[in-house]
């Protein structure tokens, strides 16, 4: 991004461009801000991490009276790409670089690829960016039910942006000079708008191939019917009826859990948000290709200053805030170093490299990770009271939500915790390994929170033995009262 949309495009236009290196940016991100003023900056491209960390930085610099005096109304243009674009994000970064004398009508988002010559889709200059609202439960079965839209400009107020039910998307403009951009099915035909498909582009700009690596040419710039050079990006996105692209994931890293799809960027968004210590930086995945329930988040810390404990706490936290966003349970969270996590040169999150560092306990700079809980043996345990059962039956839902058994509500559905019928069959199989206990699987689903399971198990496998007890403390003259009274 940097080389064709800086470098080059300087050289092409015969414009003046100011660069800053990395390391600059990263030490203090204002300098980027500051450099806009001082030149009279008027475009500029960035990654949506810098624009998360400007909005911040720009309401802090206001609040101390913005003592260098920074403008930001010479800017025409201030795109976002690389990374997965952000509602919120911009939203909250129109808000903060408004009051500093931006344009609220400026902020452009695009797509593009190494492999076409970086930018293929992008906003035109006086189409402020399309943004929708749609179904979550839709979208993870690859259908787009919008419930709002509009255009990224003017007042508005950032939004919950990934609730349990809604999420936002914000679009990707229309493709640019002769550049062809098609939505396809996996037979290669195109899809209309609002259908989920993978994203595919032709046109002049596409490079010839992969140096030295004819396989991978092969795979990926593949022709048509029509003898067409196709390049297939492996990201999924549709058209939306506003002509715009939008991208809603990458079909390699899609993870899928009982057979609900879930994109990566979504959960990932999710945890760095959870806790302020955290960076932009994290890495979702699936760990088993057989067990569905292994769901792995690789977190990265910025607050270097943390503490043992509070790592601690923010692990479960994640997991809690996943669980609830999302009704999925954590297998394991990893906390790494700020830029542990492996990633493109142009910064992009890395899933498949890092899914094999995890696997091959091969993560660099890890600073905590989760533990699944081992399987205990329930076979040497001794029944005395109805709260033994109530502890096991914690203990199961704890050690496969990862979370603490103090957090656990007794009276809330399994379903609504995030207990899935996968889960529920593996519970039942291990109280059953109690002496005594027989369930079937209906039991656990008719008998749906910690307080009625506990009930039912302990009333229908130990109700008689606690009743026996009681006849044994009886005298003579009870009993005999007491047969009398059966009798009568």
């Amino acid at each position: 991004m940097g080389l064709i949309a800086g470098l080059l495009t300087g050289v092409f236009s015969g414009c003046t461009n100011v660069f800053m290196a990395p390391q600059l940016f990263k030490k203090d991100p204002m300098t980027w801000m500051e450099a806009i003023s001082e030149f009279g900056g008027t475009h500029t491209v960035a990654p949506n991490f810098a624009f998360e960390l400007l909005s911040g930085l720009l309401s802090k610099n206001l609040e101390a009276g913005n003592p260098q005096n920074i403008s930001l109304a010479t800017m025409r243009a201030v795109v976002s790409g690389s990374e997965p674009v952000r509602f919120n994000t911009f939203l909250s970064f129109l808000e903060a670089a408004g009051r500093h004398g931006m344009k609220d009508d400026i902020i452009r988002s695009g797509y593009g690829l190494a492999e076409a010559t970086l930018v293929v889709s992008l906003n035109d200059v006086d189409a402020p960016i399309g943004w929708i609202k749609v179904d979550k439960k839709a979208l993870s079965a690859n259908r787009v039910e919008i419930v709002d839209k509009g255009r990224l400009c003017g007042d508005m107020s950032p939004a919950d942006e990934n609730t349990e039910d809604f999420t936002y998307l914000v679009g990707n403009g229309t493709a640019i000079g002769d550049n062809k951009v098609m939505i396809l099915d996996s037979d290669g035909e195109e899809l209309p708008p609002l259908t989920i498909g993978e994203i595919c582009v032709s046109g002049i700009t596409l490079a010839d191939g992969y140096l030295d690596d004819p396989e991978a040419t092969a795979a990926v710039f593949v022709k048509n019917s029509s003898g067409e050079r196709v390049l297939h990006s492996g990201d999924a996105g549709f058209w939306g009826e506003d002509g715009e692209l939008y991208i809603t994931g990458r079909f390699k890293d899609m993870i899928v859990i009982h057979g609900v799809n879930y994109y990566p960027a979504d959960i990932e968004e999710t945890s760095a948000k959870s806790h302020p210590a955290l960076s932009y930086g994290a890495c979702a995945f699936s760990a088993s290709d057989e067990d569905e329930d292994s769901l792995v988040i690789v977190q990265e810390v910025s607050d270097e200053a943390v503490s043992s404990a509070e790592l601690s706490e923010i692990a479960e936290n994640i997991r809690n805030t996943i669980l609830a966003s999302f009704s999925l349970a954590v297998r394991n969270v990893v906390l790494v170093r700020e830029d542990s996590i492996p990633r493109t040169e142009s910064r992009k999150i890395q899933h498949k490299k890092t899914r094999e560092l995890f696997r091959a306990n091969a993560l660099d700079k890890v600073l905590y990770q989760t533990e699944s809980a081992a399987e205990k043996d329930l076979s040497g345990i001794d029944i005395a009271e109805e709260s033994d059962i109530r502890e096991l039956v914690i203990d199961g839902i704890s050690s496969y939500l990862g979370i603490s058994a103090e957090k656990i509500n007794v009276n809330m559905p399994f379903m609504q915790m995030g207990i899935n019928s996968e889960m529920s069959v593996k519970m039942v199989n291990k109280i059953n390994t109690v002496p005594q206990i027989e369930l079937a699987v209906a039991d656990i689903f008719n008998h749906n929170t910690v307080e009625k399971f506990t009930s039912y198990i302990y009333k229908r496998f130990f109700g008689q033995k606690e009743k026996a007890e009681d006849l044994d403390s009886l005298g003579e003259s009870e009993l005999a009262d007491l047969l009398a009274a059966e009798l009568s």
